[in-house]
């Protein structure tokens, strides 16, 4: 092995050393592993509760029509068998008309069957034309929570 020279290094193992782990070591890994799992826990919890922290978007009356269309469940009948109206419904049934931008509620309309769950709602009325029946859809979540006819 002329010309050649061989550099050997001694390698120690971590055996805690004559001090062992010193307590900055220690802390500073226990801020790291907390760290760690307050991530970890963050993002699993985001993940699990993502629906209420971020809000749905507004039902449009291009939804409230579909989702009449699927509960009536009926092929004879069309999108522009359908018209929809943005109305504040009242939790005694009373109907008044809505502006959907402002949410301001106007003259009063016609009276129905008082929501399932008693209380008001700025909504959608859909009426379909053919069989004059009317359906009042939320427009927060797109539950269906009145009809008549």
């Amino acid at each position: 092995m002329a010309g050649r020279k061989v550099v050997r290094y001694k390698l120690q193992q971590f055996d805690g050393g004559k001090e062992g782990m010193r307590k900055k070591d220690v802390v500073a890994l226990v801020i790291v592993v907390s760290f760690t799992v307050a991530l970890l826990v963050g993002i699993f919890a985001f993940q699990y509760f993502q629906s209420s922290i971020i809000p749905p978007e507004d039902v449009s009356a291009s939804d409230a029509i579909s989702i009449v269309m699927q509960k009536q469940n009926n092929t004879a009948y069309t999108k522009e068998d359908y018209v929809a109206s943005f109305v504040y419904l009242k939790g005694d049934g009373k109907v008044y008309q809505a502006d959907a931008t402002t949410n301001q509620v106007g003259n009063f309309l016609t009276t129905t069957k008082a929501p399932q769950t008693g209380g008001s709602y700025f909504s959608w009325q859909v009426k379909n034309e053919k069989d004059n029946s009317t359906f009042y859809v939320d427009s927060a979540d797109g539950s269906i929570i009145s009809s008549s006819g």
